[in-house]
């Protein structure tokens, strides 16, 4: 849940999966926000640069564990993936708003909402997907949890190399629950946006 903050102060959130809890701290939307086109300029250095509300922020590259969970995991909703939609890999903005644009780690779209020009914009993904790694996951699992949220995501998947875990959030009356959490050799059936079975300990190992 977010605190209240104004011109310039933090705003603090926090998230929950698994029974630990997380916070984190953000600026406040204050007086210099960047835009989409701000983000545009900067060099492609490996970093991974996206907008909340014109606060810029940044992530530095992911690890081989982190990559190999994500490409595994990518290869598994890619291969079940229906002709209707579309499995997208980061980096690949998804544009909510001109001071808003996230890149997630994957994304499930329609296919009548791929723009093969340009970002994800002004269309909801029907999942999102991201793959924590040391340096993200605060943000993962509090902020972002908060944006998506927000944004009408039905479903929210947080993948944990280093646990062997997935934890499934489902958005029910505008609020994600956790619908499952899933370890080690434990199997999650899917049922949205697709069936699908996913064994959490296949993608790391």
């Amino acid at each position: 849940m977010p605190a209240n903050g104004e011109g310039g102060e933090s705003v603090a959130l926090s998230g929950q999966v698994g029974g630990t809890l997380y916070l984190v701290a953000i600026k406040a939307p204050g007086a210099v926000a960047l835009s989409y086109q701000d983000l545009q300029s900067f060099p492609d250095d490996g970093y991974r640069r996206e907008l909340v509300h014109g606060q810029l922020l940044v992530t530095p590259s992911p690890v081989g564990r982190h990559q190999r969970a994500l490409h595994r995991l990518g290869l598994l909703l890619g291969v079940a993936c229906p002709p209707n939609l579309e499995v997208l890999p980061a980096p690949y903005d998804w544009k909510l708003a001109i001071d808003t644009v996230f890149q997630p780690d994957l994304m499930v779209i329609r296919a009548e909402d791929f723009d093969p020009d340009g970002p994800l914009d002004g269309a909801t993904p029907l999942l999102v997907v991201e793959v924590v790694s040391p340096s993200s996951r605060a943000t993962d699992i509090t902020l972002k949890r908060y944006e998506y949220e927000r944004a009408g995501v039905p479903a929210y998947w947080i993948m944990d190399p280093d646990a062997a875990s997935l934890a499934v959030l489902r958005l029910e009356a505008g609020r994600y629950l956790e619908a499952a959490l899933v370890e080690g050799e434990a199997a999650y059936e899917a049922d949205w946006p697709y069936r699908l079975r996913i064994i959490p300990s296949e993608l790391v190992r």
